[in-house]
């Protein structure tokens, strides 16, 4: 039986879709079966060490006994430290240009995260190392990647390294085969 032409199964389904509509929606738009997943790896540690955003959150706590208020002031993190993220791509020879005029996009802390640690990985793959920002006025130091990282990696890394800490590629060069060698002549 159809009530104002809506067939029973349409007016379920009608139903549902303003129930879902009126809660609310996730701030996140990244897909549940992957939020909360973090790949925990050197670079990881390595970006949360130089790029992580902190505020100061301040406590107040009551003294048992008497009037008196303490107050505890903390770092806590606060989201990405873009510019962090921009030195440490700069360390490394990546070419992240392209971003500067993106960053006050909307999302743009977090998708840029998500890229510059990609390719830290890329270039950590390809070099079996990468390079740590060194405290203001100092050299940056070379951090090698770890031998189980790199079998682990996907794709895997090469047995050698294929490019050289900055970032240029190294040039083959080719076994030369003795036989295969014109005889020299003998005068």
């Amino acid at each position: 039986m159809c009530i104002l032409g809506l067939s029973p199964r349409n007016l379920l389904w009608r139903t549902k879709m303003t129930d879902t509509a009126t809660e609310t929606a996730p701030k996140s738009i990244v897909d549940p079966k992957y939020r909360g997943k973090k790949n925990n790896d050197f670079i990881t540690q390595l970006i949360e060490k130089h790029a992580t955003a902190y505020k100061t959150k301040v406590t107040e706590t009551k003294v048992e006994g008497t009037d008196d208020v303490v107050k505890t002031e903390t770092q806590v993190p606060n989201g990405v430290d873009v510019d962090g993220l921009f030195g440490l791509a700069a360390v490394n020879n990546l070419d992240v240009a392209k971003f500067h005029e993106q960053r006050d996009g909307h999302g743009f802390p977090g998708r840029f995260r998500m890229t510059v640690a990609n390719m830290l990985r890329a270039a950590a793959r390809n070099r079996h190392g990468i390079y740590e920002p060194g405290e203001p006025g100092k050299h940056a130091s070379w951090v090698e990647a770890d031998a189980a990282w790199l079998k682990a990696s996907r794709p895997p890394a090469p047995v050698s390294p294929t490019h050289n800490r900055d970032g240029s590629k190294i040039k083959k060069v080719k076994a030369t085969d003795e036989s295969a060698a014109p005889p020299a002549e003998e005068a």
